[in-house]
């Protein structure tokens, strides 16, 4: 890379016109992502429990499936994005989605309920994970986490709306009418991806790193040659399986984001077991934010200043904090309310800093297939997380709980630290070195 263009990774957030569009639609993936399988599952699993009559784990138990079953999605959406490019992956699994959302909201029994969560769990993987991992890794290869942290902007975004929003639609058109809203913007979402979204921006007439230091040859060159190196990558799915690393990225970012997933998906209900009444936490949830949006951003700039490893012990810490809160003192409404804001920071900066790592250590060209693998391993301990903490809290609580989970958490942030992040893939560097 040029001069210039090193200069341009000291937490500079210039994107670009059409890098920012990028940067936007991102931002509406993530948003999907988490809307219906994680924050959404706060009134969904509440409401259905009286309606079919059952505990919270037997809901629980729905996601957390779908979340191993991206054991097979999560290949096959890559295999696609590696086949007829990342644009089509996002496409075929918005259109998915859409359907596995209806049933959602309309299932007439527990089974119905959770083949069609299980579905929507398999499919969200393919725009907010697969999708949003691919194409940061091509349009902001040296910039991937600052584009990671203003794209999980969705994730505190979608925390804060849709358990409001979902309440207030069950107590006004009902709760089979809620699915109309979900599905509604991934539509869009949809339509604009096919119309507007470009693979590479070397398709879109635009730079990597938004780099204009580059000629428009230079750039044409180097879109020709990543796609033939990315057919022929030697990290196959048995050398990344085999590679110590592989494991240290899954097992430290994975444990920390199943906390993450398991706290904020029960929030709603650890609160009202710790005696408040279900709109304050259901509040909590609207009003805070913008502090997962900050934290979102700060995380992703701490990533592009000072590495991967650093910003995810803030956000191991800032977890920890929230949940030594939330578990001595959740009784107590200022303690819920950081608690809140730092499950909110960590389910964003979690999401920004699993593909960051897989970006740094794996490289532009070498990134699709090591995430197929890193994502799948990451995806099952991650969404463990709502079914672990379910089981738990039906026989122990949520105080006990926690607790728990912060030994989780403790355990990743040492395995974070051992892990070496430095690149062992191919990177436009490689490209130039053979020029």
């Amino acid at each position: 890379m040029s001069e210039k263009g090193k200069k341009l990774k000291a937490g500079s957030s210039n994107f670009g016109a059409k890098g920012w569009f990028i940067v936007l639609i991102s931002v509406v993936y993530f948003y999907l992502s988490t809307a219906v399988t994680s924050d959404g599952l706060n009134v969904i699993q509440n409401y259905l429990m009286g309606q079919f009559g059952v505990g919270m784990s037997a809901l629980a138990i729905y996601a957390t499936v779908g979340g191993w079953l991206t054991l097979i999605t999560i290949p096959l959406f890559t295999k696609i994005a590696n086949a007829k490019g990342v644009k089509t992956t996002i496409i075929v699994s918005l259109a998915i989605f859409i359907v596995s959302v209806y049933f959602v909201y309309n299932a007439s029994s527990v089974v119905v309920y959770g083949i069609a969560m299980a579905i929507a769990c398999m499919t969200v993987v393919g725009f907010g994970m697969v999708g949003t991992g691919i194409l940061g890794a091509n349009w902001f290869p040296t910039k991937k986490g600052l584009y990671m942290g203003w794209a999980t902007f969705g994730i505190p975004i979608a925390a804060a709306t849709v358990s409001i929003m979902q309440q207030s639609m069950i107590e006004t058109v009902g709760f089979a009418n809620i699915c109309w809203v979900p599905m509604g913007i991934a539509l869009f979402a949809l339509i604009v991806t096919a119309l507007f979204v470009k693979n590479n921006p070397e398709e879109a007439g635009a730079f990597p790193d938004n780099d204009q230091s580059m000629t428009p040859e230079q750039a044409k060159a180097i879109f020709e040659k990543a796609e033939a190196m990315k057919k022929n990558s030697p990290w196959t799915v048995k050398k990344i399986l085999t590679y110590k690393y592989t494991w240290f990225i899954a097992l430290g970012w994975g444990l920390f984001m199943m906390g993450a997933q398991g706290l904020i998906s029960q929030f709603v209900a650890a609160g009202v077991s710790w005696g408040h009444d279900v709109s304050y936490p259901v509040m909590l949830l609207s009003v805070m934010f913008p502090v997962g949006l900050f934290a979102s951003w700060f995380t992703g700039y701490v990533d592009d200043k000072w590495g991967v490893k650093v910003a995810t012990e803030f956000i191991c810490v800032l977890q920890l904090v929230g949940i030594l809160l939330c578990a001595f003192f959740g009784s107590n409404p200022i303690a819920l309310a950081v608690g809140g804001g730092c499950f909110m920071s960590s389910m964003s900066g979690g999401n920004n800093l699993t593909m960051s790592v897989t970006g740094s250590k794996f490289g532009r060209f070498d990134f699709s297939n090591a995430w197929a693998v890193v994502s799948v391993l990451t995806r099952v301990l991650s969404t463990s997380g709502m079914l672990v903490v379910a089981l738990l809290a039906d026989n122990f609580g949520y105080t006990t709980t926690y607790l728990v989970i912060a030994v989780t958490v403790v355990i990743a942030a040492i395995i974070v630290w051992m892990t070496d992040v430095s690149c062992v893939g191919r990177t436009v560097e490689d490209f130039e070195k053979t020029e």
